[in-house]
Formats: C-alpha cells, structure tokens, sequence
C-alpha cells in the first residue's frame, strides 16, 4: 500500500502528520502511479548517449543494467 497526493499551486503546506492523516491509503503497488505521472510530466523518449569515451581508451564494461543485480 502506499499514500499518494498531488500538492497544487497555492495550496497550504501541510506537516507530515496532518498530510499522513489526510491522504488515503491506495492498495497495490505505487509503480502504475508513479510512471503514469512520469508520462504525463515527460517530454517523450529519446535515445540514450553514447557510453563510455572509446576516443579516450574507455569502453563500456557491459550494457545496462550492469551485472551488481545478479550478485547475491
């Protein structure tokens, strides 16, 4: 579960407490939330830049994500 509220221009600020109060409680996973706001605040996607500086001697190690999620 997760709390989610959108604070609008001229709105109080409300403390922490009260805004905890205030603000139901949604079941489920924050993720929908969280990239449906992203896609209503971006600008659209774009490529990624190059990595690494081969020019300079450094080559990307490997594509993203890395290879720190598979270690136990």
């Amino acid at each position: 579960s997760y709390q989610l509220s959108v604070c609008r221009e001229g709105e109080r600020f409300l403390d922490a407490e009260t805004w905890k109060e205030r603000t139901p409680v949604c079941q489920g996973s924050w993720w929908p939330a969280w990239q449906q706001w992203l896609q209503q605040h971006s600008t659209g996607s774009q490529a990624a830049p190059p990595m690494g500086a081969p020019d300079k001697g450094y080559v990307p190690l490997c594509d993203a994500p890395g290879t720190y999620i598979y270690q136990q």
